[in-house]
């Protein structure tokens, strides 16, 4: 007998026989890899109908030469959408007989259904056990001969020893560069590895198989095939936990995999002696066993772009926005070229790989925090958690919270309940008001906090509570002829509440004593908050109640029409509400205290946990005028106390507009609404005009982003972007749906689509100032200085006006 501490990362399974063992792969608080090697049973639950025997079912199944078999059913009661129920849960041998048992039992007809078949075994296995990866385990057993590349032990009892989340976690980040001639995107079938790099705590190499002068630390080998095998050997030198890519699961892995076999190269990366494993279907992740493979891409697009400020989600948009720092960028384009003719000069691409990967570790160390948090919480492991959706990341919180409170998961909807579930009315949204335009003093912005979530806990909204038997005379949803139950605490209700208690005390936490993790842990469980009226109404629930999302925005729009109305009762100027905010105008006579005053008196009558906050207090704000002529919703700019300017809805804050109508833009809104000088916005925006026609203006500050819908072929009317992406394809570039296309209009008499060109087929004169005066320059101000008197005419022709400066 032994006893190891070790922390858990990575988690599979292994048949021995006719049994199954869970294999946790991680490392001990020495520092040494191991796997640990643990008992657990898969299992689902029946629902039997009348006359259903037990004893009368088949209990053994042979395919091939496997036998799957029943172990044992054990009857149980437990809770069905809000009802107690009696089901059997069914042990047997093997993940592999679950779904042959479940159609054993669903041809049946005494069996009424069968649930929690299509859990996989390993999270079935933490979810039971509640074992949290990740952190200190003290294991009792003992070590027995393996074929792995790490000692295995075999555990008779394991006993967390700690809750705090292993920071020592050993990661390599790794980047490739493929041969690409003429640009074009590469392929795995043709294209070889030219350059690999992997960087990881005090550890970077790169490796490329041409030769050229250099004095940098590049590593050259003879052939793309020993490129792969250094890769291998980088992986067994430095022996991580983790390896790390971006966009790695559907790029780098499945490329380097394919190349690998080109040349029949094992590549047998995971601790178990596989290589790089592909899964089935449209998802394309990629796992290395013992090995946890994180996607930094598939991360933040996942679970962070909500809270982006940018919408392009390359690598080096992200780093610059996360990390604070831009790539030195090189044309990628040429790399083929140059390869195969100018090889002096192809240190700058090997360093360009390398400052790849490094910037991937970077990011990796920046956001660990978030990731170790959401295994915490959702008690799953790094690999799962990573690449979950909003919708995923609700439903397996939901999963584990099921266990522990005795409820059965429902089933995921067939096909047919599908179909009929994406083809049904999308429920009515938010309330946002249409505001008056034009510039306003003295505002103070409320928002009711966690709005949405607070709704679902304060009038126990879900599937499980609707439409009771127990409380017929409940009062119904605002706008519905539905109820929800007064008397019994609904599943999902419930755990909404305690999370929004449990966020509630971290932050109170935080406002003594700030710490990363504590921010990263309120952060994951604002994410469930928000995510879960959207999952009530996603077409791929288990837990799909449309009514209970149209009740929520039911009762939104009640709160804030309750709001709107007190507040002009009370004497103050509702200038614009949004979903779940209100917008009003502190008169002359009143302060800032008597709109404190209003609010508290609100929150008073508010049920539950709903409550009114403070957001705070703007000195002015300005919101415009749409195209035809009354107030425009979701795009407004405020003046905040700290003189801030906060932006909704404005071109500078999108991608699609280019740099010079952006900065024009922002600029013109802090003149006005900082410096209270329209005249000098006016006269700013002339100034930028006038530069723009004498080509002033860099071309990097004239191209326009736009992000490709669909594949180019399916477009029958189109528009610039669309003529560009044509352009590239014809060059041998490969686009398709998300990429973002990058052109410039130059001069011409063309329509403009045929006058849009990629950057590098541009020099400084070329671009049509015209086009960019009037089509992207004028529109990004006209609305903002049509609120202080000044026109599109005014902008065009050299005038000397007077206007809304007495406004200030």
């Amino acid at each position: 007998m032994a006893n190891i501490r070790f922390y858990p990362i990575d988690i599979t399974y292994v048949t021995e026989g006719e049994e199954t063992k869970i294999l946790l792969f991680g490392r001990t608080d020495k520092g040494e890899q191991i796997a640990v090697k643990d008992s657990f049973e898969p299992y689902f639950y029946v629902l039997p109908d009348r006359g259903f025997n037990p004893e009368t079912i088949q209990k053994t199944i042979v395919e091939g030469n496997r036998i799957f078999k029943i172990k044992k059913m054990n009857e149980e009661v437990r809770s069905y959408m809000g009802n107690k129920v009696g089901v059997y849960r069914v042990v047997v041998n093997h993940p592999s007989a679950v779904p042959l048992f479940r159609s054993l039992f669903l041809s049946d007809e005494t069996v009424k259904n069968v649930f929690e078949a299509d859990i996989l075994f390993t999270r079935r296995y933490l979810i039971d056990t509640k074992l949290a990866m990740m952190t200190l385990y003290e294991v009792e057993g003992e070590e027995e001969a393996s074929h792995l590349k790490v000692p295995v032990f075999k555990a008779r009892k394991m006993t967390q020893i700690s809750s705090d989340l292993f920071q020592g976690v050993r990661a390599l980040a790794v980047d490739i560069e493929t041969y690409n001639p003429g640009g074009r995107y590469s392929s795995s079938d043709k294209d070889p590895i030219i350059m690999l790099a992997v960087y990881g705590t005090g550890y970077q190499k790169i490796v490329t198989w041409k030769r050229f002068k250099t004095d940098k630390n590049i590593e050259f080998v003879n052939s793309e095939a020993e490129l792969i095998q250094k890769f291998q050997e980088y992986v067994e030198e430095y022996k991580p936990d983790v390896i790390i890519g971006y966009f790695s699961d559907r790029f780098d892995l499945p490329y380097i995999k394919k190349r690998a076999e080109k040349y029949k190269l094992k590549l047998d990366l995971g601790l178990n002696h596989t290589g790089i494993q592909l899964s089935r279907g449209y998802s394309s992740d990629v796992r290395i066993i013992g090995i946890c493979h994180l996607d930094i891409y598939q991360f933040i697009f996942n679970t962070m772009r909500v809270t982006m400020k940018t919408d392009t989600y390359d690598l080096s948009s992200v780093s610059a926005e996360i990390l604070g720092e831009e790539k030195h960028d090189v044309n990628i384009a040429n790399l083929g070229e140059i390869w195969d003719n100018s090889p002096d000069k192809l240190e700058d691409f090997c360093m360009y790989n390398l400052q790849d990967a490094r910037m991937t570790y970077l990011l990796f160390g920046k956001l660990f925090a978030n990731m170790a948090e959401m295994v915490n919480i959702l008690g799953l492991s790094l690999y799962d958690v990573t690449r979950m959706s909003f919708s995923n990341l609700v439903e397996w919180y939901l999963i584990g919270q099921a266990k522990e409170r005795n409820v059965i998961v429902p089933n995921k909807p067939n096909s047919e309940e599908l179909n009929a579930r994406m083809n049904r009315e999308p429920f009515i949204g938010a309330m946002v008001l249409e505001p008056e335009p034009g510039l306003y003093k003295d505002i103070a912005v409320f928002d009711f906090r966690s709005l949405y979530p607070s709704i679902i806990a304060s009038h126990n909204i879900g599937p499980d509570t609707l439409n009771c038997d127990c409380c017929p005379d409940a009062d119904n949803v605002p706008e519905h002829n539905f109820h929800f139950c007064k008397n019994k605490k609904g599943f999902i209700s419930s755990v909404i509440e305690d999370i929004i208690k449990r966020r509630s005390r971290i932050k109170e936490i935080m406002k003594k004593n700030y710490d990363d993790l504590l921010y990263a842990r309120q952060y994951t469980l604002k994410t469930l908050l928000n995510s879960t009226y959207g999952y009530f109404g996603f077409y791929g629930s288990r837990w799909y109640s449309p009514e209970s999302g149209e009740s929520v925005t039911a009762y939104a729009r009640h709160y804030v029409r309750t709001v709107v109305q007190a507040a002009k009762e009370n004497g103050f100027k509702v200038i614009y509400g949004d979903t779940d905010s209100v917008f009003i105008q502190i008169p002359e006579g009143k302060t800032k205290q008597d709109a404190l005053n209003f609010m508290h008196t609100v929150n008073s009558k508010l049920p539950g946990i709903i409550e009114l906050e403070f957001e705070g207090y703007c000195p002015a704000g300005l919101f415009v005028f749409t195209k035809h002529g009354g107030g425009a919703k979701k795009k407004y700019a405020l003046l905040t106390e700290d003189g801030k300017i906060k932006v909704v809805g404005f071109a500078f804050v999108r991608r699609d507009w280019s740099n010079v109508a952006r900065e024009t833009q922002r600029t013109v809104l802090e003149i006005i609404l900082k410096e209270k000088d329209p005249k000098k916005a006016f006269n700013y925006v002339r100034d930028v005009i006038e530069k723009v026609k004498r080509h002033e203006i860099p071309v990097k500050d004239v191209v326009i982003s736009t992000q490709l819908r669909r594949g180019v072929s399916s477009y029958e009317q189109y528009g610039p972007h669309v003529a560009v992406a044509q352009r590239m394809s014809a060059r041998g570039i490969m686009v398709g749906p998300g990429s973002m296309i990058r052109y410039v209009i130059v001069k011409g008499n063309e329509k403009i689509r045929d006058r849009a060109r990629l950057v590098d087929e541009v020099s400084q004169d070329d671009y049509d100032p015209v086009y960019y005066v009037n089509n992207q320059v004028i529109p990004a101000v006209e609305q903002i200085l049509n609120i202080v008197g000044y026109g599109r005419d005014d902008l065009l022709e050299d005038k000397d006006q007077s206007k809304l400066e007495s406004f200030f």
